[in-house]
């Protein structure tokens, strides 16, 4: 895990949409962050404002690694979290042109 992998509350949300099949969350955000003890407050205010820690981003890759090994995730959409954040900020820019 990259500890100077950073991203938003955005990110984090279109990661799990993406795997919403693949991943045991079912595209909800808000199963995540239960799922992985965090409180709600956390989710609802303190991500969306200052952003998502490094720990979130551990759990979640975590995730998308065992994922894969057990063949929910094909390899051929297996990517690391960089390239999810530049396909992810590629669709925002593909948007607002």
């Amino acid at each position: 895990m990259n500890r100077g992998f950073s991203g938003s509350y955005g990110l984090l949300k279109w990661i799990i949409r993406k795997y919403h099949k693949e991943l045991e969350y079912n595209g909800s955000i808000m199963k995540f962050t239960l799922h992985n003890h965090y409180t709600t407050s956390i989710c609802s205010s303190k991500w969306k404002h200052e952003g998502v820690g490094y720990r979130v981003w551990a759990i979640l890759e975590k995730d998308l690694i065992i994922a894969t090994l057990m063949g929910k995730v094909k390899d051929e959409d297996a990517k690391t979290l960089l390239q999810l954040k530049e396909e992810y900020l590629q669709q925002i820019k593909d948007l607002c042109l």
